[in-house]
């Protein structure tokens, strides 16, 4: 199973249903979801990382470019084809 962040983070308890029906085991329990939902997504790191230079932003794009796809067929995804420039 492959979960992608982008999407999961607007909807965890979904995402989540779709864990727990995966790994066989039994779904959350109502309190267990009201926890999840009272959860906040926080990244840390998010502005303490230096930003890319737009050259090498552009060079890792082309470079996983044909491996995104790739996944983005294998998984049945599209949303795996995004590419870093489309998202400026």
């Amino acid at each position: 199973m492959i979960i992608n962040f982008e999407v999961y983070k607007h909807n965890p308890i979904d995402h989540m249903d779709e864990v727990t029906a995966f790994l066989g085991i039994s779904p959350y329990s109502p309190q267990a979801r009201k926890s999840v939902e009272a959860l906040k997504i926080v990244n840390p790191t998010q502005n303490k990382l230096p930003h890319l230079m737009a050259e090498t932003e552009k060079l890792l794009d082309e470079f996983y470019e044909p491996y995104n796809y790739q996944l983005a067929e294998m998984v049945g995804d599209k949303s795996y084809r995004f590419r870093r420039l489309d998202r400026h």
